[in-house]
């Protein structure tokens, strides 16, 4: 039998579960089209919203060129299970960026129907951004 997951949703889901364990205010938002998918309510009254992108192999995470921000209140979380979506052992390697950085370093490749697609490399992140991996401090902060 094949099997089937929604990596969207197990990392939404995941980092859901890590916000909590940290004991922050999280809300999953709902709907397909969504502008954020958790927003953390602060104890100051301000807010920060979370867009959490995942990959089962070592592709690139896809963004639209909507998600793009220069805004200090927005994180991207991007989650990679290595391809071992299945081995439920196994932590997902996380990275918490702020979207300032992800548009900045965010790549354009031109697909075979023509169109463009705007990616983060999992490859720079696995080589230049290590002191952002488990980085869940910058949004406790």
């Amino acid at each position: 039998m094949e099997e089937k997951y929604n990596t969207n949703l197990a990392s939404e889901f995941f980092v859901m579960s890590m916000l909590y364990r940290k004991g922050l205010d999280a809300y999953l938002t709902l709907g397909n089209k969504k502008g954020v998918d958790i927003l953390i309510k602060k104890e100051d009254g301000t807010s920060l919203k979370i867009k959490v992108k995942g990959v089962n192999k070592r592709n690139g995470w896809p963004l639209s060129s909507g998600e793009l921000s220069d805004s200090v209140d927005l994180f991207f979380i991007l989650i990679g299970y290595e391809g071992k979506i299945n081995d439920h052992n196994l932590q997902p390697k996380v990275w918490i960026i702020p979207a300032a950085i992800i548009k900045e370093k965010c790549k354009t490749s031109l697909m075979k129907s023509g169109k463009y697609l705007k990616y983060f490399s999992h490859r720079l992140v696995r080589e230049e951004f290590s002191e952002y991996e488990n980085n869940w401090e910058s949004i406790e902060k």
